[in-house]
C-alpha cells in the first residue's frame, strides 16, 4: 500500500490521466451495450467524455493544490533562475541596502 501512495505522489498527473482514460473507455462501453442508434450512442460518449475531462481538469488542480500546501518543495529544489527568484532576490537585496 505505501509503495501505491509513492506512486500516486511522484506520478500525480499520470495517475489521473490514467484513471480518465479507463473512465472514458467505461462510458463508452456501457453506450455501446444499449439498442440506441449510433449517433446517440457517440452523442453520449461525448458528453460523459467532456464531464469525465472536466473532473480530471478539477482532480488535478486539487491534488497540485493539496502538494503544495502540504508538502512545500525544500529549498535546495527552487530553480534560482526562474524569473520570479530573480525578482524576489532584486526585491529583497533593495529592501536590505
Amino acid at each position: 500500500m505505501e509503495g501505491l501512495k509513492t506512486y500516486i505522489k511522484e506520478h500525480k498527473l499520470m495517475t489521473i490521466g490514467g484513471l480518465w482514460a479507463c473512465g472514458i473507455g467505461a462510458s463508452m462501453a456501457l453506450q455501446w451495450r444499449g439498442a440506441s442508434s449510433t449517433s446517440v450512442k457517440v452523442i453520449h460518449s461525448r458528453l460523459y467524455a467532456q464531464a469525465m475531462t472536466l473532473s480530471a481538469l478539477v482532480a488535478s488542480a486539487g491534488v497540485e493544490f493539496y502538494d503544495r500546501t502540504y508538502f512545500p518543495k525544500p529549498a535546495e529544489e527552487v530553480d534560482v533562475y526562474s524569473y520570479d527568484y530573480q525578482q524576489k532576490l532584486k526585491m529583497m537585496n533593495k529592501t536590505s541596502t
